[in-house]
């Protein structure tokens, strides 16, 4: 007689035991709460890794419904023997508001990858009482401007602002405090941003924060509007009550819009034209508008092949200044700079001039008119070939006349000078030791004109 032995391979059943949750929260809104759990394997063979899911509900017949979603997923990396027990804690926000009775649903193996015996058995349920203590902001106070403003467009306000957490829970995260500007006094999709103000920590229940904000007005044209603080802005930290989160402050805007317009575009010729010759460009600006221009703006000189302004595309800019004082109606300024200009070839190039030039980037200053801030002027150049180059001269206080001349370092030149553009005299001879190099005519003479020129 023979004897066929057989064996009988069990199958792995999970159950969750020990799931414990705080019986009462009272915390703001989304809540933190710790939770731990132990799941066994009471089945008689191996359990694989799997997955633990957390549900909430406040059906007081609490089950796991098909369209529900955990709101905690947990891994078990390693198998579970029979008998043997996995234990976990979690620190996990709850995704409630609202004060209440709320059940909490344990599930091991929620994505059903463990073939168990009993998936009936796979879930445990935790009673938690939750009391919302919200955080509440509040506007406490704002200084507003004055209501009626008159001047030049963009102006800008020192404010100082308060907010205080009127809640009985205490504001903790990031919150956003913004401006706006409106036609109405209520924040719409229409509303103009003047700036957002980032808030980062805690703010405990009845404590304050000051802030003090030097604020630029996006205004460029006369109006009526309301100015609108809000605290708390963009619901991050989910009040209950936001009724208090604005201040809104009525405001005309009276814009008196400047006018800049150059008034005159000067070149020296005093010089014999070689290869990027040296200029002293004189450009004079008014504002004939009815507002002060407030610094600061760029006014810059361009280099073109036409007398069209193209900026980087065709066009260099070879001279600029930065205007750092404000210019009243009727005001003018004139400005002098010597600069090289990149001309290597004979021919007529065009010198551009613009007051408040934008350079491809966003003006300095809202003007009533733009049209205006041109002025061009041509340069006929004759280019005798490569060699030194002589900028402006002026007399010094011992009688000499001093001269600046841009050549190669390092080389000999001398300073020849005339009267008539026909007959040249030598006069010192020099090494250009920088670039430029000043140079001395001791002995000028104040009866006649003279002219200079510098050769190898």
């Amino acid at each position: 007689m023979s004897l066929l032995a057989t064996s009988a391979v069990g199958s792995p059943d999970l159950i969750p035991i020990g799931l414990q949750v705080p019986a009462t929260v009272r915390d703001a809104a989304q809540p933190t709460v710790t939770i731990s759990w132990g799941v066994t394997n009471q089945g008689s063979s191996e359990a694989t890794l799997h997955w633990d899911g957390i549900y909430i509900t406040t059906n007081t017949n609490p089950v796991i419904n098909a369209t529900d979603s955990s709101i905690w997923s947990w891994l078990i990396p390693y198998p579970l023997e029979p008998t043997q027990f996995a234990w976990s804690t979690n620190t996990i926000h709850l995704p409630i508001e609202a004060s209440g009775d709320y059940y909490i649903i344990l599930k091991t193996d929620s994505y059903d990858q463990v073939a168990e015996s009993d998936e009936d058995n796979n879930t445990i349920v935790s009673h938690l009482r939750y009391e919302c203590d919200p955080p509440d902001l509040g506007v406490l106070y704002f200084q507003a401007p004055p209501g009626s403003y008159i001047g030049p467009p963009k102006p800008e306000f020192t404010l100082i602002w308060a907010v205080t957490n009127l809640g009985p829970a205490t504001a903790s995260g990031d919150w956003v405090d913004a401006l706006w500007l409106s036609r109405t006094p209520n924040h719409t999709t229409e509303s103009i941003r003047v700036d957002l103000f980032q808030e980062s920590g805690s703010l405990p229940s009845g404590e304050v924060y000051w802030r003090t904000n030097t604020i630029q007005m996006p205004i460029t044209n006369s109006g009526s509007y309301y100015l609108i603080f809000e605290t708390g802005g963009f619901g991050a930290l989910r009040e209950t009550n936001v009724s208090n989160n604005t201040f809104v402050a009525p405001i005309t805007f009276t814009i008196l819009p400047p006018d800049l317009k150059p008034l005159s575009l000067r070149v020296s010729t005093n010089f014999i034209m070689s290869a990027n010759p040296g200029l002293t460009i004189v450009w004079g600006v008014t504002n004939q508008g009815i507002g002060p221009a407030v610094a600061p703006w760029l006014d810059g000189v361009y280099l073109s092949a036409d007398a069209v302004l193209d900026y980087g595309i065709r066009d260099e800019l070879v001279a600029h200044n930065y205007e750092t004082k404000s210019l009243p109606p009727g005001g003018f300024y004139w400005r002098t700079n010597f600069v090289p200009i990149p001309i290597t070839r004979s021919g007529t190039n065009y010198l551009v001039f613009q007051t408040d030039s934008d350079v491809e980037v966003a003006r300095y200053i809202f003007e009533s008119d733009y049209g205006n801030n041109v002025v061009v002027l041509p340069v006929t150049s004759s280019i005798a070939g490569s060699g030194p180059q002589i900028g402006p001269g002026h007399l010094a206080e011992d009688g000499s006349f001093e001269i600046w001349v841009y050549g190669s370092t390092g080389t000999n030149y001398t300073l020849q000078f005339s009267v008539d553009l026909v007959n040249w005299r030598n006069g010192s001879s020099f090494v250009c030791t920088n670039y430029p190099t000043r140079v001395q005519d001791r002995f000028p003479n104040s009866t006649k004109r003279r002219f200079y020129r510098v050769v190898q």
